[in-house]
């Protein structure tokens, strides 16, 4: 093990069982020297929360397909204020319902409860550089 490995901690929310794109996220950040905690489908915010105050990850990664997270995720911020937790959190996937028209409108309903909304795999890596500078381990491609 390395002197540094940041851990990251990932999950879907509570309405939502598309496990594969949550998946793929993991074996892309075990390859390039992050620890991962995946906490998998279907997980409730009160248990996201739990996990961040016990594992104290440096960022948490939502992916969500079906379309529920803002609803499903509304109550996080308040169960990790709870805990006296304070860790970046990050949503990526199929976030909204319906057709996207304004997509200033989705981060900023997002931004409201917390989240920071990625478009790719290439704004995880982004966000994870200004989290995680390369010299503590963690290396990542210029791009996915």
């Amino acid at each position: 093990m390395r002197e540094f490995e940041p851990l990251v901690l990932l999950a879907v929310p509570e309405s939502d069982c598309h496990v594969v794109a949550c998946k793929l996220l993991e074996l892309y950040l075990k390859k390039h020297g992050y620890r991962v905690m995946n906490l998998g489908v279907t997980t409730p915010s009160s248990e996201i929360a739990d996990a961040v105050a016990r594992l104290r990850p440096i960022a948490v990664f939502i992916s969500g397909q079906n379309g529920h997270a803002l609803s499903d995720l509304s109550g996080l911020k308040d169960e990790l204020a709870i805990r006296a937790c304070s860790v970046p959190l990050f949503i990526g996937g199929k976030v909204t319902l319906g057709p996207v028209s304004d997509a200033d409108e989705v981060q900023a309903r997002f931004a409201e409860i917390g989240f920071t909304v990625l478009q790719s795999f290439n704004d995880a890596r982004e966000a994870l550089r200004k989290l995680v500078p390369p010299a503590h381990g963690a290396r990542l491609p210029e791009a996915v």
